[in-house]
């Protein structure tokens, strides 16, 4: 953009006393905040735009069904990448 910022924000989370899944992703981008829950069907899905207290979760919402599938190609994209990059620092302690 033109205050040269990211497209997408990225957030990974373990499991811990709050949360109730064994791994938590998350993907932002200024208009929508998706979350992704390891081994769940069920997700979440935000327009912040026109719920910014993020109070209607959209993961099932037929209408927002490209959206949802936006969010996690690019959360998917970003685990490989990081994935790709980080794969070579233990490589001398194996």
């Amino acid at each position: 953009d033109g205050a040269g910022g990211r497209e997408f924000v990225f957030a990974e989370h373990p499991r811990d006393g709050i949360l109730p899944t064994e791994y938590m992703t998350m993907v932002r981008s200024r208009e929508w905040k998706l979350v992704h829950f390891l081994g769940e069907s069920f997700g979440q899905l935000f327009d912040l735009v026109n719920d910014p207290g993020e109070d209607t979760n959209l993961w099932d919402d037929p209408g927002c069904a490209d959206k949802r599938q936006e969010l996690t190609s690019a959360l998917r994209d970003w685990l490989i990448r990081s994935n790709c990059r980080t794969g070579a620092l233990m490589a001398g302690h194996r």
